[in-house]
């Protein structure tokens, strides 16, 4: 059973965490998004809870969702995020500019 102590923990292992990362080196694939001005994103969009398009135009579900968190915490908007329908990483590392393999 967990303790109250072990409760409250958490939240401070999270912040030390996002302290670690913030002063961590981006390196050159964050300079080249922030360059782009968006996130660019493949997502399978014919899987239902990961990738779907409404009518709309609209994506949403897991895989967005999760690409949308990315952006905010790049950008500071959920918004600058956008979706390339992919069926494989081949294509999305063409759009994304990698040309070495792997390309993190």
């Amino acid at each position: 059973m967990k303790t109250l102590l072990d409760l409250w923990s958490y939240p401070f292992v999270v912040l030390l965490l996002v302290l670690a990362a913030a002063t961590a080196d981006a390196g050159p694939r964050l300079d080249l998004i922030r360059q782009r001005g968006a996130l660019v994103c493949g997502v399978a969009p014919a899987i239902a809870g990961f990738a779907e398009v409404d009518k709309a135009g609209r994506y949403s579900g897991l895989e967005v969702d999760i690409c949308r968190s990315v952006a905010a915490a790049i950008f500071g908007s959920a918004d600058r995020v956008r979706f390339a329908p992919a069926t494989s990483i081949a294509p999305m590392l063409r759009i994304s500019g990698c040309t070495t393999s792997p390309c993190l």
